[in-house]
């Protein structure tokens, strides 16, 4: 039990650390909030994107990936819709009940879940967190701009505008490039029997730009979230805000997780898989979601407060996650 306490508390403090180093920065540093939120989206933008591009040019052979639990997180993902939806039904403002939706399926699982899930399984974990974030971020955006546009009822956004930005989305584009090189990689091989051209012999320089920028990618956003927390939650919304925080980080992966132990061995899950499931299901709830919430409607307020406590709560829910798991041999 204690060396299960001890590798839960390891992979969790560093995280609890880079978090208090931002928050207290913005506390005692003489930089605005403006500030901070510019350095966000450059992170989204540009750090964060490159590695996802230099962790997805790292999957050695696409065939390697388990696309049976690539289908589980798709169906639990869908699975989380329907929980989020059951459980708003006696809400009667819709603009909140869109955002609690959205709560409940939409993890920070790009920052924070990566992360998670490099800790716990090294590199060959992180291969398969970074095809099964693919999968999931694809799939969080449509369903963000279906349910927020379902229950905000506004019919702004129309299915042309939706398809556009997806393909706008520089995560997406960054783990698309990563694919075709490694399609190239793969087309070289078998035509060639080698693979005469890499980023890493072919253009050294610039691979090393991109790993070095690839390396800022989450610290940098790990620290930023810190500095962005702001723990005035409005009192009247306080039982909107357990409720969201409920759903995301104590009810979606008590049922999702546990049905991917129940299937464990059906799908194959093994420790290199288990860690992208916890980043997937048990992450706090995405700060893409407060934005998209602004962009389509949707009480706004409620969805920065959601991000907020779920954020400070899940090093605490993670952390017993964590410690379950390893204690019972699944991670």
């Amino acid at each position: 039990m204690l060396e299960s306490f001890g590798y839960a508390w390891h992979v969790i403090a560093p995280i609890l650390l880079m978090v208090a180093a931002g928050y207290f920065a913005r506390k005692f540093l003489p930089l605005d909030l403006k500030f901070y939120q510019q350095f966000n989206k450059l992170c989204f933008r540009i750090f964060l994107p490159v590695s996802l591009f230099c962790n997805t040019y790292k999957i050695s052979d696409l065939g390697s990936i388990s696309w049976k639990v690539l289908i589980f997180i798709v169906c639990g993902i869908l699975l989380a819709v329907l929980i989020g939806i059951i459980a708003v039904r006696f809400i009667p403002e819709r603009s909140e009940k869109g955002v609690l939706v959205q709560a409940s399926f939409r993890s920070n699982n790009t920052v924070i879940g990566l992360y998670i899930a490099t800790a716990l399984g090294g590199a060959r974990a992180e291969g398969f967190a970074v095809a099964a974030l693919a999968a999931a971020v694809c799939l969080f955006n449509i369903l963000a701009i279906v349910v927020l546009e379902y229950y905000a009822g506004t019919g702004k956004r129309s299915l042309s505008q939706t398809v556009r930005s997806l393909f706008k989305n520089p995560l997406l584009i960054a783990i698309f490039c990563g694919i075709v090189c490694i399609l190239i990689r793969e087309v070289e091989n078998a035509v060639l029997g080698s693979v005469p051209f890499t980023l890493e012999n072919s253009l050294p320089s610039m691979y090393k730009v991109l790993t070095d920028f690839s390396k800022v990618a989450t610290p940098a956003m790990v620290f930023n979230l810190g500095a962005l927390l702001d723990f005035k939650a409005t009192r009247e919304k306080l039982d909107r805000i357990i409720l969201g925080i409920s759903l995301r980080l104590v009810v979606v992966p008590l049922v999702c997780l546990a049905l991917a132990v129940i299937l464990r061995g059906t799908l194959g899950i093994t420790s290199v898989e288990f860690p992208a499931l916890i980043a997937i299901f048990a992450s706090p709830a995405a700060v893409a979601g407060s934005v998209m919430v602004a962009e389509i409607g949707g009480d706004s307020q409620l969805a920065s407060q959601i991000i907020v406590w779920s954020t400070a709560f899940s090093m605490i829910t993670l952390f017993l996650f964590i410690f379950a798991f390893r204690f019972a041999g699944i991670i």
